[in-house]
């Protein structure tokens, strides 16, 4: 059997179902929440707060979570923060850059939430070099 499942809804903050617009090149697939691409297509989709899910799958903690969800990752990591989810490590990639950003303040939101991350214990490990992809692991762990 395998050990992977998947399941049909995106993380959020909270339990609903939001629009997700899609990329600009159709030959992409990543769709966003935040509408990064400033898209006019679109869909709708079920998305479940992370600490829910746990709940409903009987998880007390997380190894390692992957966040590369188009724009949505301040939103996520907060919910994650406030509700003491206990990750060993993530791996966040924070979607905005100078190319592609929804305004002029792309660089603080980055710096808020990495600040938020080292506040509640996360330490930097890695960064991927001209962007903005991280890899962050709980001082617990080190």
């Amino acid at each position: 059997a395998s050990l992977l499942h998947f399941h049909p809804y995106g993380i959020w903050d909270d339990d609903t179902t939001l629009e997700f617009f899609a990329p600009r090149n159709e030959a992409h697939v990543s769709h966003s929440l935040v509408n990064l691409q400033r898209s006019e297509k679109s869909i709708k989709v079920p998305v479940r707060r992370l600490n829910s899910v746990m709940q409903q799958l009987g998880h007390r903690k997380i190894d390692l979570l992957k966040l590369d969800i188009e724009g949505a990752e301040y939103q996520v990591i907060n919910a994650i923060l406030k509700d003491h989810i206990e990750i060993d490590m993530m791996c966040v990639e924070y979607d905005e850059s100078a190319a592609n950003h929804l305004d002029g303040k792309y660089l603080l939101r980055i710096e808020g939430s990495l600040r938020a991350l080292l506040d509640s214990g996360f330490r930097v490990v890695a960064k991927e070099p001209d962007c903005h992809n991280y890899t962050l692991v709980h001082t617990r762990c080190l």
